[in-house]
C-alpha cells in the first residue's frame, strides 16, 4: 500500500458537516438476507484465505505468485463469478488483473439498468515482504465479498477486481481505468478499495499523525484518535453523499466495529498528493466515485513493506469484521433484492 490515508481522516475530522441521512435501500426482508449472506464471513474463512495468499506476490517468487493468482480465480468462479484476466504491462515484465463479474437483476428504470458496484485490492507485494496485511488482507475482503454475494440477487452487478502491481506504480489500476470506454466508466456507480485492512492496536498512542495535524484537529474542537483501532474509509465529497452512504447503512451489520467515514473536499488532493497513491486514485482522476479503506498503514503498522509483514501481526478478528463491512456495503450500494 503506497497510500498515506492518516492525513485525509485528520483533514477531513475538521472540515464538513456529516453526511445527511438518506432513504435505506433495504426493508426488513433485504436486511435479513443481507444479515444471512454476512454469515458466510468469519475469523476461519478469513484465516484460511490469509494462509493461501501470505508469501512473497511478485518476481522474485514466481511459484507462489502464480499460486496465490490461482487460488483467487477458483475462490471467485467457486462463488458463482465470471472471472477473466488483462494483461499489465510495465518496463520489461507483465502482471494481470483479475476481473471477477457477476451479473445484476435489471430494474424497471432505464437509465438505473446494468450498473456496477466494484471492489478492489492489490495482489501483488514489494520484493522482500510476504504482505499479510498489505495486501492480503485486501484480497481476502475480496473473496469473502465474493462468498457473500453468490448467496444474495442485487440489482446492480458486482465486479471485484484483483489488481497486479500496485506497488509498482499503481500499474494494475491504470491500465483498468484506461481500458474503459466512456460507457464502461458511466455505469460504475462506486469503487471501493481496500488495502491493509487487518492490523488493530489498542495501545494508547499507537495511532499515529502527520506533521501539522493538530493544527486541523484544534480546527474540528476535539483530539484525533491516538489508539490506531478503528477502519477508515475515505472519499471525495459529493453533494448527495452517495459514495459513502453505503458505508454507514453497513455500520449496523457490525455494530462493535469503530470505523471512521470521512469526505475530502476535492480541492485538497492538490496540497497532498500523497493521498492519489493508491489503486482507488486512477478511478479519482476520471471522475468515477471511489473510496479508499485501510488501517492507515505505516502510522500504525510497523510492519508496513517490512519481511515482517506476516501473518502472525494480524487481528483476524478485526479482518474479519472489517469483511463483513466491506461486504454489506457492497451489497447494499447494489441494492439487495
Amino acid at each position: 500500500m503506497r497510500l498515506r490515508i492518516g492525513l485525509a481522516f485528520v483533514a477531513c475530522l475538521a472540515c464538513g458537516a456529516p453526511a445527511p441521512p438518506q432513504a435505506s435501500p433495504l426493508d426488513d426482508g433485504s436486511i435479513a438476507r443481507v444479515r444471512r449472506a454476512l454469515s458466510t464471513i468469519d475469523e476461519a474463512s478469513f484465516r484460511k484465505d490469509l494462509t493461501k495468499l501470505v508469501g512473497l506476490r511478485n518476481a522474485n517468487d514466481p511459484e507462489h505468485a502464480r499460486a496465490a493468482l490461482f487460488y483467487v480465480e477458483d475462490e471467485l468462479r467457486a462463488a458463482g463469478f465470471a472471472v477473466q484476466r488483462q494483461l499489465v504491462r510495465r518496463e520489461d515484465h507483465g502482471e494481470v488483473n483479475v476481473i471477477a463479474d457477476l451479473a445484476g437483476r435489471e430494474v424497471s428504470s432505464r437509465e438505473r439498468r446494468n450498473r456496477v458496484v466494484v471492489a478492489t485490492a492489490h495482489l501483488d507485494t514489494v520484493s522482500a515482504s510476504p504482505g499479510a496485511d498489505d495486501n492480503a488482507s485486501g484480497i481476502a475482503t475480496l473473496l469473502a465479498i465474493a462468498r457473500a454475494a453468490k448467496t444474495i440477487p442485487t440489482a446492480s452487478s458486482i465486479r471485484l477486481i484483483a489488481f497486479g502491481l500496485e506497488e509498482e506504480g499503481l500499474a494494475g489500476s491504470k491500465r483498468y481505468v484506461r481500458s474503459l470506454s466512456a460507457t464502461e466508466r458511466a455505469r460504475i456507480d462506486v469503487v471501493y478499495n481496500f488495502d491493509m485492512v487487518a492490523y488493530r492496536r489498542h495501545s494508547p498512542g499507537s495511532q499515529e499523525w502527520p506533521e501539522h495535524a493538530d493544527i486541523l484537529a484544534d480546527l474540528k474542537g476535539r483530539p484525533l484518535p491516538t489508539t490506531g483501532s478503528f477502519i477508515g474509509a475515505v472519499t471525495i465529497a459529493s453533494e448527495d453523499h452517495a459514495p459513502i452512504h453505503a458505508l454507514h447503512e453497513a455500520q449496523a451489520f457490525v455494530p462493535r466495529l469503530r470505523v471512521e467515514t470521512l469526505e475530502l473536499p476535492p480541492v485538497l488532493l492538490r496540497f497532498t498528493p500523497d493521498l492519489t497513491r493508491g489503486d482507488h486514485a486512477p478511478f479519482w482522476k476520471v471522475g468515477i466515485p471511489a473510496v479508499a479503506i485501510g488501517d492507515t498503514a505505516e502510522l500504525r503498522n510497523p510492519h508496513y513493506h517490512m519481511p515482517s509483514d506476516t501473518l502472525v501481526t494480524l487481528d483476524l478478528a478485526f479482518g474479519a469484521e472489517v469483511a463483513r463491512w466491506g461486504a454489506a456495503g457492497v451489497l447494499i450500494a447494489a441494492r439487495p433484492l
